[in-house]
């Protein structure tokens, strides 16, 4: 269950991410994570099978077309206390 919750708190920070670079009119971006299920996934490298799970990730793909395109680039969890506090920000004031 919490596997569940962190990835679903790490889609969103990605969503957050996302939309505040559409609305700075952003076209390229290097997007950090620690969670490489959730780079996997968008990366099409894993197949998102939980429900909840392919629902964040069929929200990324639509926001896809705003931008000419942005990398993902997995960071290890414990070399990323600051990708941590961006993904408790996202769902605190989402």
């Amino acid at each position: 269950e919490f596997l569940a919750m962190n990835n679903t708190t790490e889609y969103e920070a990605v969503l957050l991410g996302l939309q505040k670079l559409i609305a700075l009119r952003v076209r390229r971006s290097i997007i950090q994570l620690d969670s490489q299920v959730i780079v996997g996934h968008i990366e099409k490298n894993f197949a998102a099978k939980e429900p909840k799970l392919v629902r964040y990730l069929a929200a990324i793909r639509r926001m896809e077309k705003h931008f000419v395109g942005f990398t993902l680039c997995h960071i290890p969890r414990a070399e990323n206390a600051k990708a941590d506090e961006l993904a408790k920000a996202a769902t605190h004031n989402a």
